[in-house]
């Protein structure tokens, strides 16, 4: 009798620790696994006239416009929502304006600069929208590229507070009068516009992938070691 208990007792442990060990290998590819899918979703950076902007720092999503826009390089409105500082959206018109805004993304409420808004051509002003806010006294200045200009945006005197996010903005494009009516009007020409700091408005895939694979884990571990009821 004593023999047969510990003959169990060894077919037991052996049993239990054969799926102890599955589990822990189970494990260490879902870590390894979610590793890699972080590791394959990293953004890469791009320079865009001497500043570093992480590759899904830009606009990506069109969410409304008014006027008629003329573009350079691609169709309206991948224009202005590419990373491509050689495209650009440009209106001969009076009052015209750009929703635009990321679509899985948003610009974070830093330190100092939020934004940075690109155009090609002469220095031009710009009329940036966000919380019922509008700026008109943004100047540009050369970026470090030819005929590239840049617009740096700060968001404080917009009422965003610290680490707050702005997932979208509104860019007015009005025409810029140097002599009205006359031959070298200029117009403002929009190429890209990003953000210096992100914050995700969905999980991450990787943060999915861990959130599924945790909740197999713990479904695998109630199966491996079922409760007894009182």
């Amino acid at each position: 009798m004593i023999a047969k208990a510990s003959l169990f007792s060894t077919v037991l442990g052996e049993y239990v620790g054969s799926r102890k060990i599955k589990l822990r290998r189970v494990l260490a590819t879902t870590a390894a696994a979610v590793a890699l899918t972080a590791a394959g979703g990293a953004a890469e950076t791009v320079s865009v006239g001497g500043y570093d902007f992480a590759d899904n720092a830009f606009v990506n999503d069109l969410v409304g416009s008014q006027g008629a826009f003329n573009v350079i390089g691609h169709a309206f409105p991948a224009a202005i929502t590419d990373i491509d500082a050689g495209t650009i959206v440009f209106s001969w018109l009076q009052d015209v304006f750009l929703d635009l805004g990321f679509s899985d993304r948003a610009a974070v409420k830093g330190a100092g600069a939020d934004l940075m808004i690109f155009e090609l051509g002469g220095l031009d002003p710009i009329h940036p929208t966000t919380n019922g806010v509008v700026r008109d006294d943004t100047a540009a200045f050369p970026a470090a590229s030819n005929n590239l200009n840049a617009v740096v945006v700060d968001l404080s005197p917009f009422g965003i507070a610290p680490m707050s996010m702005v997932a979208s903005f509104r860019i007015e494009t009005p025409r810029n009068l140097r002599n009205a009516g006359a031959s070298d009007d200029n117009v403002a020409s929009r190429s890209l516009i990003g953000a210096f700091s992100l914050g995700s408005l969905a999980p991450e895939t990787g943060q999915r992938v861990l959130m599924i694979l945790g909740f197999g884990m713990v479904g695998a571990r109630m199966r491996l070691w079922p409760t007894s009821a009182a």
